[in-house]
Parts: C-alpha cells; sequence; structure tokens
C-alpha cells in the first residue's frame, strides 16, 4: 500500500509517493501549459489495470475541505459512478472501468489531492482537472513487475 499526494499551484504540479502520509518524498514537479483547475477528479482503470484506493481527500490551499471519502460505507459510492464497487472499507477499481469521476464544486487553481492505494495489477491512475471523460490530467503509477517503478503525467487538453 501506498500514500500519494498531488499539490496543484496555478500550473505546477508536485507529486509525492511514500508508504504513509509521513513518508512522502517528491517525485516530480511538473509545469503545465495553462492553470489546472480542480473541476472533477476521479480514477481511470483502462483493461488489465487493477487495485483499491482509501482515504481519499481533496484540501484547497488553505486546508478547506472539498471532498472526503473512507469509503467505510459502501452506500456513499459516489465516484465510482457505478463502474467500480466499494468493498472491505476500499474503493475497487475494476480493470477496463475507464473513467471514473466527481464532481467536486471546486473551480480552484490550489489544491492537494491525498489517497491511500494498492496496485493489483499494472496500474493506477488519478484523473484530475477534468471537464469531462476525455478532457483531464492523468498521473499514473505503474507497478512494471510487482514493486512501484514509476509516476508518469499523461496529459490531455485542459481548458485555458
Amino acid at each position: 500500500v501506498y500514500h500519494a499526494r498531488i499539490d496543484v499551484n496555478g500550473n505546477v504540479i508536485k507529486t509525492y509517493l511514500g508508504r504513509s502520509a509521513g513518508e512522502l518524498v517528491l517525485l516530480d514537479t511538473y509545469t503545465h501549459s495553462s492553470v489546472v483547475y480542480l473541476e472533477r477528479m476521479g480514477f481511470r482503470q483502462a483493461a488489465d489495470e487493477s487495485g483499491y484506493v482509501d482515504n481519499l481527500t481533496v484540501t484547497d490551499g488553505q486546508g478547506k475541505s472539498y471532498y472526503k471519502n473512507d469509503f467505510e460505507d459502501a452506500a456513499v459510492n459516489d465516484i465510482a459512478n457505478g463502474k467500480m464497487t466499494v468493498s472491505n472499507g476500499r474503493l475497487q477499481m475494476q480493470s477496463g472501468a475507464g473513467v471514473c469521476l466527481q464532481y467536486t464544486g471546486a473551480d480552484i487553481t490550489s489544491y492537494s489531492i491525498d489517497w491511500d492505494f494498492e496496485i493489483n495489477n499494472i496500474a493506477a491512475s488519478l484523473v484530475f482537472g477534468a471537464s469531462d471523460d476525455t478532457n483531464h490530467m492523468m498521473w499514473q503509477f505503474n507497478s512494471g513487475t510487482g514493486a512501484l517503478r514509476s509516476v508518469r503525467p499523461m496529459l490531455l487538453p485542459t481548458r485555458s
């Protein structure tokens, strides 16, 4: 199980990863060509990718909470859009689920997304700054041969 955090400040995106929130290490700093609004966020799973998410929080630059879900209540399955399930207190990201988004109601440009995740097969991907299923930022954590080996941004156009 890993803990990750994405910090966005305007067009600068910092990616942190560790075994827990207290052990986060800065992995990457990326500067996008335009401001990345929070808008919708969620997860993407392609064919053969699977894993779990837990303890998801979204806060603004001042610490105000915009979204929080520990997935303890299977009835609170707002982020899965019927494509992913909640079981054993975690969101199960099923293979081939595609993009599952939750509208945060936040049109902000300074925010953090924190979450715990486990990769069962191949990769787990966070989507944010999404105006819809095809226009978003996507950060993918790839397990390769079983050990987490990389994080890579997969960029699609965002609004300007």
